[in-house]
This record gives C-alpha cells, structure tokens and sequence, in this order.
C-alpha cells in the first residue's frame, strides 16, 4: 500500500531482486522505510562486483573481476551496453564457467564482446579464441588488442584511454 523510492550504489537492474529482498526482510523485522533508505545509501558493492572506480586518466572503471563467472560477465554486458559513454572498452582474461557452452564458451564470451565493446582487449589462455569469435561477427581487426600479460593490458589502459571511456574489467 505504500510506494518508495530508494537509492543504492549497486550498478545494474540485475541487484534489484537482492535490494528487494533486503528491505522486505528489514521491514519484517521492524525496520523503517527511513532506516532502509539510509543503509542502502551508503551500501558499496563488494570489491569486484560491478563497483566503479575513477582512473586518474579520466576513464571510469567497471570493476568485475572477482571470480571472472559468465553470469556476472552477462549482467556487466547488460549494464555496459546500456551506459552513456564516449567508448565501451571490454578488457578480460579468462571467464570461468561457461556451462551452457561447453567447449565452445570462449568463443561466446568473444562473440557477446564484440557485440557490446567498441574496443576489446583480451589476454590470457583463451585470448586468440576470443579474438576470432570477435572479428567472425564483425569487429574491427584494429579493435581487438591482446595482450601476454595483466601489467601489459593494464599499460595499455593507462595509456590509451581517457575521460568518457567506461572499461569493463
């Protein structure tokens, strides 16, 4: 009977379902709409999940690197594709499960890239897979980088890119 309008730090539509649940169960307990609203506001992401962090370059980071599962890689497509930025710049090594896929999961993760980034950076052990998925659907050979190692992928981000550019991590 009653309609509110929260805010939270959690990027992407995907948390709604855990932001929902919070608050009802908070509610249950006793809790009022003002104490809700106030702990979701001040609520980070947990490190690595879809937080954000500003590179002294001017880039925004999306950060999504813990645990590298494709479910979450999904969701960060979904958030980076609807974001307003100058270029969407998809930087990733290796995604752990891919288990609707089998084999062939390298090959999704590289094709569901190239369909989303503008610029796509790939290292790691699936890294020529992913770039022949990418440029197989159509992306620019001089938009596909790889890269040997972290530091060098890392260098190239650093130098590279600049305010307006949101980067996938």
């Amino acid at each position: 009977d009653e309609k509110r309008r929260l805010q939270t730090r959690f990027i992407g539509a995907h948390w709604a379902p855990s932001v929902l649940a919070a608050v009802a169960t908070a509610r249950a307990l006793g809790a009022t709409w003002d104490a809700c609203a106030d702990a979701l506001a001040c609520l980070e992401p947990f490190p690595g999940r879809l937080g954000t962090l500003r590179l002294p370059n001017g880039a925004n980071l999306l950060r999504d690197e813990y645990n590298g599962s494709f479910a979450s890689f999904e969701a960060a497509l979904v958030v980076l594709e609807e974001a307003r930025c100058r270029r969407r710049i998809i930087a990733i090594g290796h995604i752990r499960d891919t288990p609707h896929f089998g084999a062939d999961g390298p090959e999704e993760v590289g094709r569901r890239s190239a369909g989303v980034g503008d610029v796509l950076l790939f290292w790691g052990a699936f890294k020529e897979r992913y770039r022949s998925a990418a440029l197989a659907v159509g992306a620019n050979p001089d938009s596909v980088v790889l890269f040997d190692t972290q530091p060098e992928m890392a260098e190239y981000i650093r130098r590279e890119t600049g305010d307006g550019d949101l980067i996938l991590l």
